[in-house]
């Protein structure tokens, strides 16, 4: 047999494969519903499917949440207060008369244009579907009524087989006998899935435009209707111009059948799609009452997923107490919200990195290590759901200098009243020339220790790391300062020069982990944020609290920490942020900047409160440089300043080891009143002077 008549033959079986279907189709069709419920009769189920329905009617007309189970997981914070309430799907039910009825039309000119004439199926879909899946050869194209879309959802598990699809079209018939057209178009707009979470039109409503289905404008229901066959891959939160075509599709066909003009048809096509701005108008759904801290949310449901399963969760109906600040938590969120739309702008020298900088914040308190609050990034988002503050691992900059100076006072390396020159270096390793400098290339001559670390005097922070062993240096520091931080990042650090400039990666948790120590005068502490987590009154998981131990002794980190006030005072690195955000706390901090200018860190503590702030890009693509002190102090301060009085309490520094003590910086002896340069400072007894200044008698 030749080509031409292989394909005749094959064309011929065609036409007479598909004039069978159609005619049994047709045939079946006219007494579809009678036929169906014989075929359901006899296989036992057809009762099971009408109480089904008629529960599932009852259910959703009842403020219920139909095929939805009534089970929640709840989250608390440390006083028991709900942050956040979830079902296991996010549902509303609304009745057909408060959907607006242009919503319906257009749901019906793009999905089942026949839907009042037909009696659960056209026979020409479905044969238009199968040639497709022949010619493409694949089981993309269904066909399906919304009377059977209806009866997928309810009584299938929309696998894609041959007889998932009988049983459909099955139910589809009876589906039509036992309900109006109104009541299946109902129950359709009631369970159909809108991404991320959203059954039906109301919560789709809700979440992209922040409205209640009856405040839909035209353009908005079309926007809805155009992605619902796959709205996350169509969602104008990944891809707007999908969305457009998707659009400019029902707008098409709208217009074919008359039921709009040119004109409506091009503003819903091109205006309204590219002014829509998901940041405006659907984020604020995030932070409705039973999800009041949707960071925390999407952690505390992250770590379910993992050690659980959220299956499990909603059926046993997981509480889950957490040891989030509700107060500190608003004022975190309320802080960054100010900072992103007021300090931002007004900083940024490109307005482009408006949308490239992130932010992520967490603050614990050092003395247990519970986390008190935390964001992962501006605003949590379909499209920004990365949770920066524990997962991004990010050069750390000058935040990491305090860990050397420490170890240095520890072992009489130096002590804040030694002096080095400040000054441009020029080091040869391993036959390269390494120039670190200082930042903006600014050089003092000869400065303290405690001038070095407020100025963040890179120069100074090298030629001490240059008299520190550094293998045993990081022995330390894994041992103690990073007890609690994962292999896989300690592993990474190395014995490098450039140790002493933060070269190495840690996340905002990492940071706050290895601060604690610091923050708590010695205490290791392994940050927490889930407490428990009861099911029916049963305990079924506890936090176990690490045992600690005092590493040092005290006196050592109250050299260090009383140094790390100045970084806020006249001449500090982050002094003019504490002005401007008009903050007057006593606080420790520490300000960090990278190389290259994007990444912004800084790290503030007292007695019971320690908080890490970062601003940076992700993709390392910012055209403004950031530094620890133009960026994220502003932060720090904007925030603490709402909590400091509720959380934060200041350090003792006289006591039987150390005090403090004024010294003259010319003589380095115990300042008289005639000595014209002084500073205040904490040293512990032995290195106390006994003697007055006798240069200025």
């Amino acid at each position: 047999m030749n080509r031409k008549s292989k394909i005749l033959s094959i064309l011929i079986f065609t036409i007479i494969f598909v004039f069978i279907v159609l005619s049994f189709l047709v045939v079946f069709t006219s007494c579809s519903s009678d036929i169906a419920e014989v075929v359901l009769t006899i296989s036992g189920k057809k009762d099971n499917i009408y109480i089904r329905v008629k529960n599932f009617e009852n259910q959703i007309h009842q403020g219920g949440r139909g095929f939805a189970s009534p089970h929640s997981i709840t989250i608390f914070d440390r006083n028991k207060i709900i942050l956040a309430k979830i079902y296991d799907r996010d549902f509303e039910y609304v009745s057909i008369e408060q959907i607006p009825p242009y919503l319906v039309d257009l749901l019906l000119i793009k999905e089942d244009f026949t839907f009042f004439t037909h009696k659960g199926i056209v026979p020409r879909r479905i044969l238009v579907s199968i040639l497709k899946n022949i010619r493409y050869k694949r089981n993309a194209f269904g066909g399906s009524t919304i009377t059977q879309q209806v009866s997928k959802l309810l009584f299938t598990d929309q696998t894609k087989t041959i007889s998932r699809k009988a049983k459909e079209m099955l139910t589809a018939f009876y589906l039509e006998k036992i309900l109006t057209k109104d009541e299946i178009l109902e129950i359709y707009l009631n369970i159909a899935f809108f991404g991320y979470g959203r059954y039906g039109v109301a919560k789709a409503s809700e979440f992209y435009f922040n409205k209640k289905v009856e405040q839909l404008n035209f353009a908005e229901s079309a926007m809805l209707i155009s992605i619902i066959s796959s709205p996350e891959r169509f969602s104008p939160l990944k891809n707007k111009e999908i969305t457009k075509s998707k659009i400019s599709y029902l707008m098409s066909r709208a217009l074919k059948v008359g039921y709009i003009n040119e004109k409506v048809a091009d503003y819903v096509k091109n205006d309204f799609i590219e002014n829509y701005d998901f940041q405006k108008l659907g984020t604020n759904s995030y932070f409705n009452i039973e999800n009041k801290a949707p960071w925390v949310r999407n952690y505390v449901l992250s770590f379910i997923e993992q050690n659980y399963g959220l299956l499990k969760a909603f059926e046993y109906d997981f509480e889950i107490y957490t040891t989030i600040d509700i107060n500190a938590q608003f004022a975190l969120q309320d802080s960054a919200n100010t900072y992103i739309s007021e300090i931002l702008p007004q900083k940024l020298s490109n307005i482009e990195d408006e949308n490239k900088i992130e932010i992520s914040s967490i603050s614990i308190n050092p003395e247990t290590g519970e986390i008190l609050s935390f964001i992962g990034g501006k605003k949590l988002s379909p499209v920004n759901e990365f949770n920066r503050a524990f997962y991004s691992k990010r050069q750390v900059g000058s935040i990491f200098k305090p860990f050397l100076y420490l170890y240095a006072f520890i072992n009489g390396i130096v002590t804040p009243m030694s002096i080095f020159e400040d000054k441009p270096l020029k080091l040869e390793l391993e036959n390269q020339i390494w120039e670190p400098k200082n930042y903006g290339n600014q050089y003092y001559g000869n400065v303290f220790i405690f001038d070095a670390i407020k100025k963040s005097l890179n120069s100074v922070m090298i030629q001490v790391t240059q008299k520190i062993d550094l293998n045993k240096f990081i022995d330390w520091f894994n041992e103690n300062i990073a007890l609690y931080i994962d292999k896989k990042t300690k592993e990474k650090i190395m014995p490098y020069l450039s140790i002493g400039l933060g070269t190495f990666e840690f996340s905002p948790l990492d940071i706050a982990t290895m601060y604690t120590p610091i923050a708590s005068l010695g205490n290791a502490r392994k940050p927490y944020l889930i407490e428990k987590i009861v099911s029916h009154q049963d305990i079924i998981y506890s936090n176990i609290k690490e045992e600690t131990y005092n590493f040092v002794e005290p006196k050592y980190i109250k050299e260090l920490i009383w140094i790390l006030a100045a970084t806020s005072q006249k001449g500090g690195t982050s002094y003019t942020a504490k002005i401007q955000t008009n903050f007057n706390y006593p606080v420790y901090s520490k300000t960090g900047t990278t190389n290259n200018g994007m990444d912004s860190w800084f790290v503030g503590f007292t007695k019971g409160l320690l908080t890490v702030i970062w601003t940076g890009y992700d993709l390392n693509n910012g055209k403004t440089q950031l530094t620890g002190g133009g960026f994220s102090a502003y932060l720090y301060y904007l925030y603490i300043q709402k909590i400091y009085p509720f959380f934060a309490e200041d350090y003792n520094f006289v006591d039987e080891s150390g005090k403090l003590v004024n010294i003259c910086t010319d003589s380095l002896l115990i300042a008289n009143p005639n000595c014209p340069n002084t500073v205040v400072i904490y040293l512990p007894n032995e290195l106390i002077p006994s003697n007055n200044c006798n240069i200025h008698q």
